[in-house]
């Protein structure tokens, strides 16, 4: 995928901080992650005023341009998500104290007691 010869091509990525930047900035163009070589300078413009930009501290802007900016990648056809990952968990009802977070490392097992 690398080298950009293939006519479609199977990947995964999990969020590693919540927020949808985390998905998002991958498919600007120069990007390491955009493996599919995806140009599009009205996307680019649009990340790049929400990164640093001036919607940077316009919150609710800054989620409208980014709702925005999910749309033109499925619409572009840039990725086809095909699943989304969970977990299952099955604690013993003695066990407290698990911490479960959305985005990078799922469980914390540090305040945890049995």
């Amino acid at each position: 995928m690398s080298s950009g010869n293939f006519q479609f091509g199977l990947n995964n990525w999990g969020p590693d901080y919540a927020d949808p930047m985390t998905y998002l900035a991958m498919w600007v163009t120069g990007n390491s992650n955009n493996m599919g070589n995806y140009f599009n300078p009205t996307y680019n413009a649009l990340i790049a005023s929400c990164t640093d930009g001036e919607l940077c501290t316009k919150i609710a802007e800054r989620w409208s341009a980014l709702k925005k900016a999910e749309i033109m990648i499925m619409e572009d056809a840039a990725i086809s998500p095909v699943y989304q990952k969970c977990n299952a968990n099955l604690i013993k009802s003695n066990v407290k104290g698990v911490a479960f977070h959305a985005v990078a490392i799922n469980k914390i097992y540090k305040s945890t007691t049995k």
